[in-house]
């Protein structure tokens, strides 16, 4: 599990950090455009380590030190995120109605659905026609539509 978590936070962190110091110097732009590659380092690791979100799922299944261990390292990069989403909900009109909780919630919800029940999403295609290009752009463009196209 140290693996999965630590791909994530070896992808996320720098951003963090980077952000923290774009904020400020430049809010409008360092926290928002941060913001959005976090997310989209997030949708694009689970979509392409599917098996992650599986070993997630089976890992904080139950309840014990194995459990406990993966909410408190899930927990502590959800945390270190929470002030990169305070500042780029000041910039992002679409995340004025979330808290960091609701927003990582509809995240997961809607990257994680599709590997946990393939089946279910195997009838969507991309591009759509007439609509998104690809799974990560959906995602986007469900949660903060205003930051699709970058």
């Amino acid at each position: 599990m140290d693996q999965v978590f630590d791909h994530f936070a070896n992808h996320m962190v720098p951003l963090l950090r980077s952000a923290n110091r774009a904020h400020s110097e430049e809010p409008v732009v360092g926290a928002a455009e941060s913001f959005r590659k976090v997310v989209c380092g997030f949708i694009d690791i689970s979509l392409q380590h599917p098996e992650y979100t599986r070993l997630l799922v089976l890992e904080t299944k139950g309840e014990g030190e194995r459990a406990e261990y993966c909410q408190k390292r899930f927990t502590a990069l959800h945390d270190a995120i929470d002030g990169l989403f305070q500042h780029a909900k000041e910039q992002i009109p679409a995340l004025q109605k979330h808290s960091n909780d609701s927003f990582f919630y509809c995240l997961m919800s809607l990257t994680y659905f599709h590997l946990l029940f393939p089946a279910m999403g195997a009838s969507i295609e991309f591009p759509i026609e007439k609509g998104f290009s690809s799974k990560r752009e959906m995602i986007l463009g469900v949660l903060i539509p205003d930051f699709v196209s970058h």
